[in-house]
Parts: C-alpha cells; structure tokens; sequence
C-alpha cells in the first residue's frame, strides 16, 4: 500500500545521492510527489538510511534534499523527502518545463 501525499510527477532527471558516509553515486529521479520519489541506480543500503539527493539539473546551488529510503525496488531505491514537499521538489512539480542545459556543482566525489 501506498502511503505518497500529492500528485505523482513521471519524469527522468539526472541526480546524485550522497550518503552520510560521503559515498556519492549517480541516479535518474523518477516519480516525483511531494513527500518520496523513486530514484533509479546502483547504491543499495539498508531502509531508514537518510541520503541527500542532488538535483543538478534544477538547483542552481549545491543544496541537496534531505530523504530516507523506505523501499527497495528493482534498480533503484523509494525515498520519503525528510521535508514535506522540499522547494527543490515543488520547482520539479510545478508546470514550467525545465531545461536540461540547467546545470549546478555536484558533489566532489562525482565531479
């Protein structure tokens, strides 16, 4: 059962997820609400691991969103938003279509 608060946005947005342990993989962000999304990629951890999900498509500063994983699913990981509907995520929800010449620094380790 799911327990997702708003609309879902499909989309596929490139992203990056920091660890607490400073580990930084690449990811695409897909299925969008304002409290999770599925982010599709290779870290697998344990649930209830907080992440930071960089979006360098969108943010124009290096400022992650806060999330914690509450699913596994095939090749990607489900995450609730620490903060209901973080500013980042609302840019992504709302209607104006976003370039993807957009870009932002990434974590170091990724870079």
């Amino acid at each position: 059962m799911e327990h997702r608060y708003g609309n879902r946005r499909p989309l596929s947005t490139p992203a990056v997820i920091q660890t607490a342990q400073g580990l930084s993989i690449k990811a695409t962000l897909h299925n969008v609400s304002a409290s999770g999304a599925l982010l599709h990629c290779a870290l697998k951890v344990p649930l209830y691991t907080q992440i930071s999900v960089y979006l360098p498509a969108v943010a124009h500063v290096r400022a992650g969103i806060l999330a914690q994983v509450v699913r596994h699913a095939e090749g990607g990981l489900g995450v609730e938003w620490i903060e209901f509907a973080p500013k980042l995520v609302q840019r992504l929800l709302s209607p104006q279509v976003l370039s993807p010449s957009q870009k932002s620094p990434l974590p170091s380790a990724v870079r």
